[in-house]
């Protein structure tokens, strides 16, 4: 069910690889579902995407919108993947955002 889950978020970063958020969205969503089938579970459902997380995060952003410019933080935009995919938040899973640059 894991190697599902990783393959399913891999291959829609690589059909949104000219968004460079993307991957890192990605890799976050794979560290989360790495050894955790409950994780990988929820990622499996078909109606959860990518595409779907980045209009959660946006929607987010707009609500903060200050002269038309929406923000929200590396680790709000994650805490809004996790919740978004329905995945547990734990700390100890964070990724090193400067090793993905």
């Amino acid at each position: 069910m894991i190697e599902k889950a990783i393959a399913k978020i891999s291959q829609e970063a690589e059909s949104l690889a000219t968004d460079p958020s993307v991957q890192r969205i990605a890799q976050h969503i794979i560290q989360k579902i790495k050894g955790n089938s409950k994780n990988a579970e929820k990622v499996l459902n078909e109606s959860k995407t990518i595409k779907g997380a980045i209009a959660a995060m946006r929607n987010e952003a707009s609500k903060r919108q200050v002269n038309g410019v929406g923000y929200i933080s590396d680790e709000e935009g994650f805490k809004i993947i996790e919740k978004y995919f329905e995945i547990e938040m734990q700390p100890a899973d964070e990724l090193d955002l400067d090793a993905l640059l």
